[in-house]
């Protein structure tokens, strides 16, 4: 279950929900802590979509190996780009209050989603999940991710990676960190049979890497062998891949226009549609309306590939459906 706050992570508990994403930025009461350890319910940590900005202030990240591996260059370069980010971090803050004028939330995103103020979000986050933690609370590494463009940097694998850094950092060993990515989830979603241990009769889903991530966390952007299905690869062999789906977005002649950053606010013409020689996949980035946000999302059947931009805009409808009444988008959320 989606919660957002202490009211949210109630009404899991009401619900008997067995999981909840997202770490609560206030942090539980005790009271609410045992009962949360006494539901056996499990909590998704998600402390990198507090950090997300991270790489607007540090655009170096996003030359690191793993991400050049593994993320196509138009998506690095959008994350890269500051008035996408502009965009994407007003257009967050109007998600959450939507009647406040344009002017004021990108002053508001710019003050909020600060260096300084982003560092310390995340330390918040980290202490709640060490409240859980101590607490016996079952953790489970999740990062949202899957949401690019609206979120620029949520990008599938590095987005794991990094998340479990912080898992560490905020205190937790590196054995622990990597039973919330493997054992524990897999018992959560019970298919514990099939994936979550190398074992004989499971599925050969893992990787080898060169370093003892028992050691050091960081050790598994070390990369020797990806292993899928028991197909053995190498991450060079891997890359092919991206470099073979960039290169499809070239050759198409509807794309090829596209594969260039462009800054968030020339996404669109007047009327709606989108502007010539601008990139439209922007739109998700840069809905002018939380209306049109939603009907995207609703429309989102491929977010769990994390390549919406493959679609371009043509997931917003031109009138899209109503918003359900603003008391039920707090508490539980309905994302």
């Amino acid at each position: 279950m989606h919660v957002n706050d202490d009211r949210g992570v109630d009404i899991a508990l009401g619900l008997g929900a067995h999981a909840v994403t997202h770490l609560v930025l206030d942090g539980p009461s005790r009271e609410q802590l045992e009962r949360v350890r006494r539901a056996g319910m499990h909590v998704i940590t998600t402390l990198y979509t507090v950090g997300l900005p991270t790489m607007r202030h540090q655009p170096s990240l996003l030359d690191a190996p793993m991400v050049r591996l593994t993320v196509p260059t138009v998506e690095r370069e959008t994350a890269r780009d500051q008035a996408a980010w502009d965009v994407c971090l007003k257009t967050f803050v109007l998600l959450v209050a939507p009647y406040l004028p344009e002017w004021f939330a990108g002053w508001y995103a710019d003050l909020y989603f600060s260096e300084d103020r982003v560092r310390s979000l995340v330390r918040n986050l980290q202490e709640t999940l060490m409240l859980h933690h101590d607490a016996g609370v079952p953790i489970v590494m999740g990062t949202d991710s899957g949401g690019w463009p609206h979120m620029l940097n949520l990008f599938h694998g590095t987005s794991a990676l990094r998340e479990m850094k912080l898992m560490a950092e905020a205190g937790m060993t590196p054995a622990e960190v990597l039973r919330a990515a493997t054992v524990t989830p897999a018992r959560m979603m019970g298919i514990e049979d099939l994936v979550g241990t190398i074992e004989v009769g499971k599925r050969a889903d893992l990787i080898v890497v060169r370093g003892d991530p028992l050691e050091s966390i960081s050790a598994l952007g070390e990369l020797e062998w990806v292993i899928k299905d028991g197909d053995l690869r190498r991450p060079a062999e891997c890359d092919g891949g991206l470099e073979e789906r960039e290169d499809a977005i070239a050759q198409d002649s509807d794309w090829a226009h596209k594969t260039r950053p462009i800054p968030a606010r020339t996404w669109r013409s007047e009327g709606g549609q989108p502007a010539p020689g601008g990139w439209s996949a922007m739109a998700v980035a840069a809905f002018p309306s939380v209306r049109e946000w939603m009907a995207c999302r609703r429309s989102m059947t491929d977010a769990a590939t994390g390549r919406l931009a493959r679609r371009g805009a043509t997931c917003i409808p031109s009138s899209a459906p109503s918003l359900p009444p603003p008391a039920t988008l707090g508490g539980g959320g309905i994302l």
